[in-house]
C-alpha cells in the first residue's frame, strides 16, 4: 500500500530509480497467501518505468470532397491527464468523403500528437497513438444563398430577381455537387413604390443536398428617380385648359416664366414638370 516516486513523470526518463517513500507490504490470504513481516522493502532495489498513455481520436470537419482529415481538423487534443493538452501534425483518412458515411474509422496515417506549451502543456513522448481507436466524421458544409443586389427607376417593374450560390468545395457547381431543387427571392417593392432601398428576401425553397446545407441571404432593391433633362421636356409636355388633378402646379418657374412652373412628379415611371395651367394628358 501507499506510494514511492521516481524523479521525472515523463516517458522520455525511461526506467528510473524508485523511492519507497510510504509504499509498504501487505499481507494476502488464501492460495500463495504470503505474511508481510516476512519481507522487507528497505533494503531492495526499486525502480519505475513510466509508459505512454493512449489517445483516441475523434475527429470532426466539414465536407470538403476528400478523404482525408488534417491535424487541424482536430483542433486541440484533451490527454485525459492533468489537464495536458497537444496538438496534431500530418493528416489521416476515413474511407469516404462523404456525409451520409457518418462516424467512420480514422486511419492514423502520418498524424502526429506534438508537444504544446503554456498552461495545461502536454508532452507528446508521454502519450501514443498507435494503440488508439480512431474515428472521422464529416458534417456538411453550408452554402450561402445570396438575392443579388438589383437597382430600378421609379415607376419600372421589378427586374428579374436572381440568386448566386456559393462555398462550393472541390470546384463543385450545383451539377456535380449532387444538389436538387431550386431556391427563390422575393421584394414586397412594387411600380409605384417610392425611391429608397427595399429587402430582397432570398429563400433556400427546396434546394437539397447530401453535403451541403444552406444559409438564405437577403440582398438590396434600390428604386431611384428618373430625371428628365430640361431639353427634353417641350417633347414630353401636353397642354390643355382644364387641369387634372394631382397634376396641378401653381408656382411659375423662373426659368421659364410662365410656361413651366416648378412642380414636378411622376406618371407611368416618368418624370415630368407642370405647366402653369397643369396635366391633361400622360407625357409621351
Amino acid at each position: 500500500s501507499g506510494s514511492g516516486y521516481v524523479s521525472s513523470a515523463h516517458v522520455a526518463a525511461g526506467m528510473q530509480t524508485l523511492t519507497q517513500d510510504s509504499l509498504t507490504l501487505v499481507s494476502t490470504t488464501g492460495t500463495n497467501a504470503g505474511a508481510a513481516t516476512d519481507y522487507d522493502l528497505s533494503a531492495g532495489t526499486h525502480t519505475g518505468t513510466v509508459t505512454t498513455a493512449t489517445i483516441n481520436l475523434a475527429g470532426s470537419r466539414s465536407y470538403n470532397g476528400s478523404v482525408y482529415f488534417l491535424g487541424s481538423d482536430f483542433g486541440t487534443i484533451s490527454t485525459g491527464v492533468n489537464s495536458e493538452t497537444l496538438t496534431l501534425s500530418g493528416s489521416g483518412y476515413v474511407s469516404s468523403a462523404h456525409v451520409a458515411a457518418g462516424m467512420q474509422t480514422l486511419t492514423q496515417d502520418s498524424l502526429t500528437l506534438v508537444s504544446t506549451t503554456g498552461t495545461n502543456a502536454g508532452t507528446a513522448t508521454d502519450y501514443d497513438l498507435s494503440a488508439g481507436t480512431h474515428t472521422g466524421t464529416i458534417s456538411t458544409t453550408t452554402l450561402s444563398v445570396t438575392a443579388d443586389d438589383q437597382t430600378r427607376v421609379y415607376g419600372s417593374s421589378n427586374p428579374t430577381l436572381t440568386l448566386t450560390i456559393s462555398g462550393y468545395v472541390n470546384g463543385e457547381t450545383y451539377a456535380t455537387g449532387g444538389l436538387s431543387g431550386s431556391a427563390s427571392a422575393s421584394t414586397t417593392a412594387s411600380t409605384l413604390s417610392p425611391t429608397g432601398s427595399y429587402v430582397i428576401s432570398a429563400s433556400t425553397g427546396s434546394l437539397a443536398a447530401s453535403n451541403y446545407s444552406f444559409s438564405a441571404v437577403d440582398g438590396v432593391l434600390t428604386i431611384t428617380s428618373l430625371n428628365v433633362p430640361d431639353s427634353s421636356l417641350p417633347e414630353l409636355t401636353k397642354h390643355s385648359s382644364t387641369p387634372l388633378s394631382p397634376y396641378l402646379c401653381t408656382t411659375p418657374s423662373s426659368r421659364y416664366a410662365g410656361k413651366r412652373p416648378s412642380g414636378a412628379g411622376f406618371f407611368r415611371g416618368r418624370s415630368f414638370v407642370c405647366d402653369a395651367i397643369g396635366w391633361n394628358a400622360s407625357p409621351t
